[in-house]
């Protein structure tokens, strides 16, 4: 999800997912967050589709705004271990 949102994947990866702002124009909390798509299924929760726009989300903000991927993923594993410790 860090590469789908500094475009540094192919444009057609970055077209599989929709930040909510281009669904919707009024102003709501989660308005910059990727748009989770909706399941019928247990085993579309594991897809990349539903889990990464998820997983993305319950990021703190200020993680989000990392564009350094080795900054970024170094911040995503001291939160986790954080929460855990």
């Amino acid at each position: 999800m860090f590469k789908v949102t500094f475009n540094l994947l192919p444009s057609s990866l970055v077209a599989y997912f929709q930040i909510n702002s281009a669904v919707h124009s009024y102003n709501t909390r989660h308005l910059q967050d990727y748009r989770i798509s909706s399941i019928r299924t247990a085993k579309h929760l594991k897809t990349l589709r539903h889990s990464g726009p998820r997983i993305w989300n319950s990021l703190p903000s200020e993680i989000k705004t990392i564009n350094n991927f080795h900054s970024f993923t170094k911040s995503v594993k001291s939160s986790l271990l954080d929460v855990y410790v």
